[in-house]
C-alpha cells in the first residue's frame, strides 16, 4: 500500500482474464470496471512498453486540470494478455487553483536562489506539475509547480539542477542534480576480493577475405582492455567510420570491413564510430591512412592516444552489449560525445549528453583507461534513454548509480568497478564480493553508496543461478520497464521491493507466484541477502531460551503476515535462521508436512514449528 495515496502500489496474484481485443482495450477495461472506486480516471492516455522479456507493461500518467502530477501514475502487467500486477499511485484531493501567480523572472529568480557556481550555464525554463509533500501528520501539501533547469560548474565538476519552484509561492520545492559521476573519492578502497580478468566478446564475425580488387582489411589499435596498471594489447577498433571516396564504410565487431570501392585511397580517419565520437579540448583525433588494393590489415595505433582510443573502443562494447540485450531499443543508436582529459580529478561523469572522463592527477589514474568505468557512465545514459523511451524519468539516484554499476558488471564478468581507479595500486572503488550491503541499516544517503543494496542483491542473484550472466540479465530486462526507478530519492525501500517483485514475475513460467518460479530460492535468497524482502520486510522473532536440557523439544513461535507464500522458501528461510541460530547444518531440521504449513499459514497467520 502507498502511504501517501492510500491505494495500492503494488497489487499482483495469478494471472486473469480482462476483456478487450489490445493491451489498450484491456487496461481501460480493467480501470472502468475495476478501479472506479478508487478514484482513477477513465480514459487515459496508455504508453505501451512491450520491447522485452515475456511481460508487456502499460503505464498511465495522472494529470489534474492538464497538468501532469508528479509521482502519479498508473501501471498494469501483462502475460499471455493477462493481467498479473497492477498498481495505483493515484492522489486525491488536488487543488482546484491552477493559477500561476508569479511571472518567468520571479520564478526564475527563485530556482537560482542560494545556488553557488564557478561558472554559471544556462538556465531554462520547463513544464508545469502538480508537486505533493508530506505535511504534519498524513497530510500532503501540494504545489503547483514548474521545472527550471539551473546549469553551471562548481569546481571540476558540471552541475544541472533540475529544480521545481511553487508558482504560486516562489518555494522550490525539489532540486536534484542531473549530472551522474562516479567520485572515485567516495569510499576507501579494498585490499580483497580481486576478481579473474573478463574475456570480452563482440560476437561478430570478421568476413573472410573479399574478391581482389576492391578495398577490404581489418583495423586493429593498441588499448588499455580493462584497467591502466595492464599492458596496453593491440585489439579491433570495432565500429570505426572509414570514408571512403565513393562509399563510407564501419569496421564489425573484429574491426573487419569490405567496400565496393577499388584502391589505391588515401583517407584521413577520425576517431568517430557508430556509437561514439573522441573529443579531447574539443578537438578530434585525425590520422591519415593509406589504403591499398585488396586486403588491409592496419594497425592505426597513430589515430589519437592511448586514452583516447581505449575510452573509444570501451563505448562501442558498452552499446553493443546493451543492444544484445535490448535489440530493439534505439533511442541511443547515435555518436555519443565521449570527451577525454576533462579539467578535474579522480572522476568520470554523465551530463545527459555526453560522458566525461578526467586526467591523471590526484592520486588517480585517467578514467578513460578504466573500460568498467566507462561502461558505468553509459550505462547512466543507458537508464536516462530507455526511461525516457517510457514517458517516465530515472529519477532515484541509488538505482541509477547501482544499475549503472550492473551494466558494467554484466558485461566484464566482474566484481569490482573501478580497479586502478588510483595510481598507487590496483583496488577499485567498489567491491561486490565482501561485505554485503543491506537494506536498511546500511542505507546512508550518499547515491553511490546506496547504489551498492541493489546492485548487490542482483550480483548475488547472479552467483546463486550459478553465475550465468545471461540467465540473470534475461531477469533484469524483462524487470527494466516497472518504473522502480521512478520512486523518489528516500523511497529506496519502495524502490527496491519493487525490483524484487518484478524479477520474480520475470522468472515465473504460468503467471502465478503461489506456486513459486524456477529460480525463485535463488532470487529470494540474493535479495534478502541485502535485506530487500517481499515479506514487507517482516522478520521472525521468538524469544530465545539462553540453556535448554538435552534431547528436549525446542518450540518456537512466530507471527506474521506473509503476502508472498511460497512455501519452499519460507521452509529455507527457517532452515538458514535456525542453523545459524544453533550453528549446525540446515539439514539438521527436519520441517513439517508442507501441507500442514499451508493450512496453519492460511488459516491463521500463524506458524510454529517444532525441533528437536
Amino acid at each position: 500500500m502507498s502511504e501517501a495515496t492510500g491505494l495500492p502500489h503494488r497489487a499482483f496474484g495469478p494471472a486473469i482474464e480482462v476483456p478487450g481485443m489490445t493491451i489498450t482495450d484491456k487496461a481501460t477495461a480493467f480501470v472502468a470496471g475495476e478501479l472506479d472506486a478508487f478514484g482513477v480516471d477513465a480514459p487515459l492516455t496508455w504508453d505501451i512498453e512491450s520491447k522485452m522479456g515475456q511481460h508487456t507493461w502499460a503505464h498511465a500518467e495522472q494529470t489534474w486540470q492538464g497538468i501532469p502530477v508528479k509521482g502519479g501514475k498508473l501501471v498494469t502487467k501483462w502475460w499471455n494478455d493477462q493481467l498479473i500486477m497492477w498498481g495505483a499511485d493515484w492522489y486525491q484531493g488536488i487543488p482546484e487553483d491552477a493559477t500561476e501567480s508569479l511571472s518567468p523572472t520571479a520564478q526564475q529568480e527563485a530556482a537560482t536562489a542560494g545556488v553557488v557556481f564557478d561558472e554559471w550555464g544556462e538556465t531554462e525554463m520547463g513544464e508545469l506539475a502538480w508537486t505533493p509533500t508530506r505535511g504534519e501528520g498524513d497530510e500532503l501539501d501540494w504545489h503547483l509547480t514548474r521545472t527550471w533547469t539551473v546549469a553551471g560548474r562548481q569546481g571540476t565538476i558540471p552541475r544541472r539542477y533540475e529544480t521545481g519552484v511553487d508558482v504560486q509561492t516562489g518555494e522550490v520545492v525539489w532540486r536534484q542534480n542531473q549530472v551522474m559521476h562516479i567520485d572515485g573519492k567516495w569510499g576507501m578502497p579494498s585490499m580483497n576480493g580481486k576478481p579473474e580478468r573478463a574475456v570480452l566478446r563482440m560476437g561478430i564475425d570478421r568476413p573472410s577475405v573479399p574478391p581482389p580488387l576492391v578495398i577490404s582489411g581489418a583495423i586493429t589499435s593498441d588499448v588499455h582492455e580493462l584497467y591502466p596498471y595492464q599492458d596496453a594489447v593491440n585489439l579491433s577498433l570495432p565500429a570505426l567510420e572509414i570514408p571512403f571516396a565513393g562509399q563510407t564504410v564501419h569496421t564489425d565487431g573484429e574491426g573487419g570491413f569490405i567496400t565496393t570501392v577499388a584502391g589505391p585511397q588515401s583517407v584521413d580517419v577520425d576517431l568517430v564510430g557508430l556509437w561514439s565520437t573522441i573529443y579531447t579540448n574539443g578537438n578530434t583525433p585525425s590520422a591519415s591512412v593509406d589504403f591499398a588494393d585488396g586486403y588491409n590489415a592496419l594497425d592505426l595505433s597513430n589515430l589519437g592516444n592511448l586514452k583516447e582510443r581505449s575510452a573509444y573502443r570501451s563505448t562501442i562494447l558498452i552499446h553493443e552489449h546493451m543492444k544484445e540485450l535490448m535489440p530493439n531499443f534505439n533511442d541511443l543508436d547515435w555518436s555519443l560525445p565521449t570527451n577525454i582529459d576533462v579539467a578535474g580529478e579522480c572522476n568520470a561523469f554523465y551530463d545527459g549528453q555526453s560522458i566525461n572522463f578526467y586526467d591523471v592527477g590526484g592520486g588517480c589514474n585517467a578514467t578513460s583507461l578504466i573500460a568498467d568505468v566507462v561502461w558505468h557512465e553509459y550505462g547512466h545514459g543507458i537508464n536516462g534513454y530507455f526511461y525516457n523511451s517510457l514517458n517516465a524519468g530515472f529519477n532515484n539516484g541509488a538505482m541509477n548509480e547501482g544499475y549503472a554499476d550492473l551494466w558494467a558488471m554484466s558485461l566484464g564478468d566482474i566484481a569490482e568497478i573501478g580497479k586502478g581507479f588510483y595510481t598507487d595500486n590496483e583496488d577499485g572503488i567498489r567491491v561486490y564480493d565482501e561485505d554485503p550491503k543491506v537494506y536498511p541499516e546500511d542505507l546512508v544517503g550518499e547515491v553511490h553508496a546506496d547504489g551498492e543494496i541493489i546492485c548487490g542483491a542482483w550480483y548475488d542473484t547472479h552467483l546463486l543461478m550459478g553465475g550465468d550472466w545471461d540467465a540473470t540479465m534475461a531477469l533484469f530486462i524483462d524487470a527494466y520497464p516497472g518504473l522502480q526507478a521512478t520512486a523518489p530519492n528516500g523511497s529506496e525501500g519502495q524502490a527496491y521491493t519493487d525490483v524484487l517483485l518484478d524479477v520474480l514475475q520475470a522468472d515465473d513460467d504460468d503467471g502465478d507466484l503461489s506456486n513459486g518460479t524456477p529460480n525463485d530460492l535463488a532470487i529470494v535468497e540474493g535479495f534478502d541477502i541485502h535485506g530487500i524482502s517481499i515479506f514487507s520486510y517482516a522478520e521472525i522473532d521468538h524469544d530465545s531460551e539462553e540453556f535448554v536440557e538435552a534431547a528436549s523439544t525446542i518450540e518456537i513461535e512466530a507471527e506474521t503476515f506473509i503476502v508472498f507464500p511460497l512455501l519452499a522458501v519460507i521452509a529455507e528461510m527457517m532452515r538458514a535462521h535456525l542453523s545459524q541460530m544453533m550453528n549446525c547444518s540446515p539439514m539438521d531440521f527436519p520441517l513439517p508436512d508442507p501441507g500442514l504449513v499451508d493450512h496453519l499459514i492460511s488459516a491463521t497467520g500463524r506458524l510454529a514449528i517444532h525441533i528437536r
